[in-house]
């Protein structure tokens, strides 16, 4: 069976950040949270007094990306994937006020590509597409380019690699 989660390290914490919490003094399930401010002052705290012993595990758990994940982003399923070994999304109609038409796509692996030995199977791709009719054949763009190729663990990463990208808005 495939490992869905894992623990993420002190680093990746930050306010906004998308994780499972178990609080052992209440529920003792893991159930999805957003970091906030209390939520780190846990984590620091923990990391100060040296219950910390590298890693977060019984406390801290992180969903994988996956195709859910991209979908709750607002991409969506393209029918026919456009690369073989990627299921494909697609993001339609990115700041319209250019004079022009973008939309976005991204190919994520498949569970084969993503248990690979081979590094560059498991990248996630992301490409920006621009069209200057607003119908569209995702298939032949006018121009495509490559923006980002790479590993992603989460969503949080996802999204805030999106928002750097200019490809979606902070939410």
């Amino acid at each position: 069976m495939e490992n869905k989660y894992y623990t993420p390290r002190l680093e990746e914490f930050y306010i906004g950040f998308n994780c499972e919490f178990n609080n052992h003094m209440q529920s003792k399930i893991f159930e999805e949270t957003v970091c906030d401010v209390d939520l780190l002052s846990i984590i620091m705290d923990s990391y100060e007094h040296e219950d910390y012993k590298g890693e977060f595990s019984d406390t801290f758990r992180v969903r994988y990306l996956n195709q859910k994940d991209i979908k709750e982003i607002g991409f969506n399923q393209l029918n026919k994937n456009i690369w073989i070994g990627y299921t494909d999304f697609l993001l339609d109609k990115i700041n319209p006020e250019y004079g022009f038409y973008l939309h976005s796509t991204i190919h994520f692996p498949i569970k084969q590509f993503r248990d690979s030995d081979k590094l560059e199977l498991k990248f996630l791709k992301i490409y920006v597409h621009r069209y200057f009719e607003e119908s569209m054949d995702i298939y032949k763009s006018d121009e495509s380019i490559l923006v980002f190729e790479g590993l992603i663990k989460n969503k949080s990463e996802l999204k805030k690699v999106l928002i750097q990208l200019g490809i979606i808005n902070e939410q």
